[in-house]
This record gives structure tokens, sequence and C-alpha cells, in this order.
């Protein structure tokens, strides 16, 4: 058994805490901010278990494809509104 067999353990629960906290912040539209957050601790997260030497936890991974699918869909939704209201303003019918 590894000797730091509960660090890794622990790592991965928080792993799965972020990817719950940027599902939640999704559903809740503020995924803009949390996202990103998320994306860089999921990164901190998976450079600490290769420091332990351990392999890639499933919710590692599971939290960086949420982080990234959050934070780009959250980013395309603002693009959208933002092209849509300078759309509404640019385009006088009188």
């Amino acid at each position: 058994m590894n000797p730091h067999q509960a660090q890794i353990d622990e790592l991965g629960r928080e792993a799965t805490r972020w990817t719950l906290f940027a599902l939640v912040a999704f559903v809740f539209g503020v995924s803009i901010f949390v996202g990103p957050v998320a994306w860089s601790k999921s990164n901190s997260i998976r450079g600490q278990l290769n420091a332990l030497g351990a392999p890639d936890h499933s919710g590692v991974r599971t939290t960086r494809l949420v982080a990234i699918a959050t934070t780009v869909v959250s980013a395309l939704a603002i693009l959208a509104i933002l092209v849509v209201v300078a759309g509404i303003k640019f385009s006088s019918t009188y």
C-alpha cells in the first residue's frame, strides 16, 4: 500500500468537491468566475498527485473537463449576449 494513500484519497475527495462546485456554479450562472478557479485547482491537485507518485485520479480528470466545459460555455454565452446587444444597438430600422 502506498504510504501516501490517505493524502491521495483526500486529494481525490477535494477534486470531487471542485467538480460539484463547478457544476452548481454553472447551474446558477456564475461559472465564468468559478470555472477557471476549478480548472486551476484541478491542475494543482494533479500536480500534487504526480508528486506523490500516484496515477491521475478520475475525479481530477472529471474536474478538469467540467471546469473547462463550464468556462468555455459561459464565455460563449457572454459573447453571444454581447453580439445580440451590439446587433440590436447598431441595427436601426428607422
